[in-house]
């Protein structure tokens, strides 16, 4: 499968694009600055090359693994052309300044995605697996477990044969509306900390750095 990744920093981009690699997808690498998605493609093995903002989005799947501050500019910068794509949200809702969980005011960063781009196909997935591939060494299976979660019925269906085709174990987590303790596990698992309660930030900032 072709498949562009939006995002060269965030650790979930790093283990999405080694296990897409090792399963044979061919991976567009879309880097924001300087030429981020150039080296992050070319420290990767397999089918990979990276492109900076001005290139079209050609693939009909498209990865979100950036900074949860850099969502809105992507989707503005973007426009029209996610219109009709599969978009699998891997960010973590996280201030990377404080590194204090976020709550998006749409309810999720999923949700978010989907209410400023309405015709987009918005799949939310999590996996401890692209977070912290060195736990697959260590014998934990539950990094084989990913969870989806979509509206859109045959979106979430590709998503979760993309995975089990690809050796892990998708998990159908329900619908976008659900999605929020999918945000809460991936930000235990970015920071290594549980989240205190009622910490969820404003999430106003917006500062595209992907």
């Amino acid at each position: 499968m072709n498949i562009t990744m939006i995002g060269a920093t965030e650790p979930f981009a790093r283990g999405f694009a080694d296990w897409a690699l090792e399963q044979g997808h061919v991976l567009t690498v879309v880097g924001f600055t300087d030429d981020r998605g150039q080296r992050f493609a070319a420290d990767r093995r397999g089918s990979s090359i990276g492109v900076g903002p001005a290139e079209p989005l050609r693939d009909d799947v498209i990865v979100l693994a950036l900074p949860y501050v850099c969502v809105r500019p992507v989707l503005d910068h973007y426009a029209g052309q996610i219109d009709g794509k599969i978009v699998i949200d891997l960010v973590n809702a996280v201030d990377l300044q404080t590194r204090k969980p976020v709550r998006p005011k749409a309810g999720s960063v999923a949700q978010e995605i989907a209410e400023a781009r309405p015709r987009a196909k918005v799949v939310k997935a999590f996996s401890p697996r692209f977070a912290s591939p060195t736990a697959v060494a260590q014998g934990h299976e539950q990094t084989r477990d990913v969870s989806v979660a979509a509206d859109d019925e045959q979106a979430k269906d590709l998503v979760i044969r993309l995975f089990d085709e690809g050796g892990l174990h998708p998990i159908d987590a329900g619908s976008l509306d659900d999605v929020s303790e999918l945000e809460r596990r991936g930000y235990i698992v970015f920071t290594g900390q549980q989240p205190p309660a009622d910490s969820f930030g404003s999430g106003e900032k917006a500062e595209a750095s992907g």
